[in-house]
């Protein structure tokens, strides 16, 4: 677990320079613009969410564990090539931010249909 969440970190510092390149291009001021704003507005948004549960051991858990790491890898090497592909290309705002839009199209439905299975086995099984 701890290997995992260590490797959030390294794929959050990925996303985030993906991010800037989008919103911003090139641009060295406006990096320290969005280091500032945007882990606050984060913090802001999701604030709400967080509330605390008692834990209840699933039958499932390691399998749902494997599927975030799966997701995870799928997600590190997609980065990877981009960042490889940006080197050898040159990519416009425009191609940026598809591929932003595009990591976090793939990672909202790929949750949601977790989270989906979770909550309606049963309609999945007819």
């Amino acid at each position: 677990m701890l290997g995992l969440l260590k490797g959030f970190t390294g794929l959050s510092g990925a996303i985030l320079t993906q991010i800037y390149l989008a919103v911003y291009e090139n641009d060295s001021k406006a990096l320290i613009l969005l280091i500032a704003w945007l882990p606050a507005a984060l913090c802001v948004v999701f604030v709400y969410t967080i509330r605390s549960m008692k834990v209840v051991r699933q039958p499932n858990e390691l399998r749902i564990f494997y599927q975030f790491l799966y997701i995870s890898i799928v997600l590190a090497l997609f980065i990877m090539v981009m960042t490889i592909r940006q080197k050898l290309v040159a990519f416009s705002q425009a191609a940026y931010a598809g591929s932003a839009t595009g990591v976090s199209l793939f990672i909202a439905i790929r949750e949601e249909s977790v989270s989906w299975n979770q909550k309606c086995p049963s309609i999945l099984l007819k």
